[in-house]
């Protein structure tokens, strides 16, 4: 699965510390563990589900299951980051190229809001140099009722050339989102 679908499917999903920020941001982004998420692309179905909690690179976050592949986002200073996380696989062996945090959305949500972050560095892997160099920028609309949904907020993400679109809808979370030529659609939610 690509980057941009890592990132889209993590803006599902976010944590928090603080009361006032969790009631606000649980709106759009319920975090309880065993939520299921279930997504029409084409005519197949993808579950999205929140399996654990994990302490990564110093912050706790919130593990996501998307099939087979796992995900980890957290709230920090009221922002939701994703761990970029890329790794290859040299003879069945896995080599880390890049993990680090990258912000993905400031909350709360609020209409025109726009962002953005980079990760960049060098990585040695078996002998050889790689660069790397990430840039995700961000956008927040309000677009209100969305289908039957009232009260949606549209995310317009960047990182690098790739654009993703996802709508959110308060107490259900993402119920459409765009990634390349891609559409999802919300079958069903379990919390």
């Amino acid at each position: 699965m690509g980057r941009i679908y890592r990132i889209t499917f993590i803006l599902l999903i976010s944590c928090s510390t603080n009361t006032l920020l969790k009631k606000l941001e649980k709106d759009y982004f319920p975090l309880s563990l065993n939520n299921k998420w279930y997504y029409l692309i084409d005519r197949d179905t993808i579950k999205v589900e929140v399996i654990s909690e994990e302490e990564i690179l110093g912050k706790n976050a919130k593990v996501i299951e998307i099939g087979f592949d796992k995900y980890y986002i957290c709230e920090e200073d009221k922002e939701i980051y994703f761990l970029l996380w890329d790794r290859c696989n040299i003879n069945g062996d896995y080599y880390d190229i890049v993990k680090s945090w990258i912000k993905l959305c400031p909350l709360p949500l609020c209409d025109g809001a726009v962002w953005s972050d980079s990760v960049k560095g060098i990585t040695t892997l078996l002998g050889d140099t790689i660069s790397y160099d990430y840039k995700l920028k961000g956008r927040c609309d309000f677009v209100g009722k969305f289908y039957q949904y009232s009260n949606c907020y549209k995310l317009t993400i960047i990182l690098n050339d790739d654009s993703s679109f996802v709508w959110l809808s308060p107490n259900i979370g993402a119920v459409k989102f765009i990634i390349e030529k891609d559409t999802f659609s919300l079958l069903k939610y379990e919390f």
